[in-house]
């Protein structure tokens, strides 16, 4: 089943192991029985419609690839390609420290102090490309405090990559 989703997360210490981990504050997917499964779970997964396109051209790069739907507001998201690997990407020293960094964590978390849940994911390694935002509207990012306007449409980094699988170890636990 395919399934896309949008995660507003950011990157933490596992306290029981010391990894690298992702702390979820809200998740929203495309399915709706996957949305509801996880409700009974307590995951903060919201369903949402989205639609998402990827056109490519005859070298088999992005030439737009568009994220349009509602979640707490329209949402817009229009990006290219900029080069076909990750080459450069700061602040990290090399791609491969940036890519274990952004896309590696096995380690989720969510939900308030105190009532902190733990989750494990396995995901194949992925090899994105580097992309520029071509037009983005957001407005639940903007409404939530997370951005502001100018920061939304000059993000420090576009990953793109194929889909993939991700893994979900269920139940989660407390941490």
């Amino acid at each position: 089943m395919t399934n896309d989703q949008i995660n507003l997360r950011t990157y933490v210490t596992d306290p029981l192991k010391g990894n690298h981990a992702v702390y979820f504050f809200r998740s929203c997917i495309t399915s709706a029985t996957t949305a509801l499964f996880t409700r009974l779970l307590k995951l903060p997964w919201e369903h949402i419609p989205l639609v998402v396109k990827a056109e490519r051209n005859e070298k088999n790069h992005y030439t737009r690839y568009t994220a349009s739907g509602h979640w707490h507001g329209e949402i817009r998201i229009e990006i290219e390609e900029q080069a076909p690997q990750v080459v450069d990407i700061a602040p990290f020293d090399n791609p491969e420290k940036a890519l274990q960094h952004l896309t590696g964590p096995l380690i989720g978390f969510y939900g308030p102090t105190g009532k902190t849940r733990r989750f494990e994911v396995r995901q194949p390694e992925i090899q994105p490309c580097l992309g520029k935002v071509l037009k983005v509207s957001f407005p639940f990012l903007v409404d939530l405090g997370l951005l502001n306007e100018k920061e939304m449409k000059k993000p420090h980094n576009i990953l793109l990559a194929q889909h993939g699988r991700i893994h979900v170890f269920l139940p989660p636990r407390p941490l």
